[in-house]
């Protein structure tokens, strides 16, 4: 169970990274055979549905061929059963399509201004109201349980804000699992766009850098003094950093016992609901699906009262939401 375990949520912080490292696909098999037990609910905490939404007045059905997975990247350091204030800084849609073998990456700004439940730190009790999606992981408790509602309050904010799109599964982790998974490939070089002297002096625009897992984490988190430092342009970094571990990480042989080390690091960084069967289902896409472009959807970022707030086009994300999830109801 023990050793179920740690295979599990190591590939699960490859997914994070939206990559899929060879060197798992190569070793997995022998690894499972080596494995007794479960993890998780295979089939998630939400199933799929035929419910029938309205966009603009005209029916839609969810897409049977689609299935949707939640990647959420907290704010946070330290052990995940700690993580109780904690945001979603990265939130991240997965969509695989078997209609013609391809998976959308679809990044949400967690600065997105959007309905979320929030829950009273003393009395435990919930009321919604409009704030930025990245609160709609925060209950101000430290439980277990507490992490497993704050990924379904996550889930349903995204999924509300998609107008109801389904997610069979979902992952969250805090920030140390990034760091320490980009030293054990090596480092991942990028080419750094804005200047970001002011955050490392090794972070030079126009520059390519080799990123060890401490200035990785700068590299995809700061946002004070970097280019218009809005999360938009943190959220160009981010994806342009997952795109370059996807190469690195491909190209990297790990054997087994690194894998189970790596995961010795990581394990307690992660929460999901998924078991084995559904990431050993997601490396095979990973491996045989082409990528789309990525979608970030567009929107106006402003100064709030208190924090920054990004309202997203409507319009946009309909035509998104509808092309990627959603067809139209006969």
């Amino acid at each position: 169970m023990k050793r179920n375990r740690r295979t599990i949520l190591l590939f699960t912080v490859f997914l994070l990274c939206v990559a899929l490292v060879a060197a798992v696909l190569f070793n997995l098999d022998r690894i499972m055979s080596a494995i007794n037990g479960s993890h998780g609910n295979n089939s998630g905490d939400r199933t799929d549905t035929l419910d029938t939404v309205y966009i603009d007045g005209k029916a839609y059905r969810p897409k049977n061929t689609v299935k949707n997975y939640l990647i959420v990247g907290i704010d946070q350091f330290g052990a995940s059963e700690s993580n109780g204030y904690a945001q979603a800084d990265f939130v991240l849609v997965l969509s695989f399509d078997s209609s013609d073998n391809s998976y959308t990456v679809i990044p949400i700004n967690r600065d997105t201004m959007t309905e979320i439940l929030v829950y009273d730190a003393f009395s435990g009790e919930a009321k919604k109201t409009v704030a930025q999606i990245a609160l709609s992981h925060n209950d101000g408790t430290y439980t277990e349980i507490s992490n497993t509602r704050k990924c379904k309050n996550t889930a349903k904010a995204v999924s509300d804000l998609l107008y109801g799109i389904d997610f069979k599964n979902y992952v969250s982790m805090t920030m140390d699992a990034v760091s320490i998974i980009v030293d054990y490939v090596g480092g991942v070089e990028v080419y750094v766009e804005y200047d970001m002297t002011s955050v490392d002096q090794r972070l030079v625009a126009g520059q390519t850098v080799m990123l060890d897992g401490e200035l990785a984490l700068k590299f995809i988190g700061a946002r004070s003094g970097v280019s218009d430092e809005t999360n938009v342009s943190r959220m160009e970094r981010q994806m342009a950093f997952f795109d370059a571990f996807t190469e690195k990480a491909k190209s990297v042989e790990i054997d087994e016992e690194i894998l189970l080390e790596c995961f010795e690091d990581v394990a307690d960084y992660i929460v999901t609901n998924a078991d084995d069967g559904i990431f050993r289902e997601m490396s095979e896409k990973f491996s045989t699906y082409d990528k789309k472009e990525t979608i970030i959807p567009p929107g106006e970022a402003k100064v709030g009262q208190k924090y920054m707030e990004f309202y997203v086009d409507e319009e946009e994300l309909k035509d998104i939401v509808i092309d990627v999830f959603y067809k139209e109801a006969n």
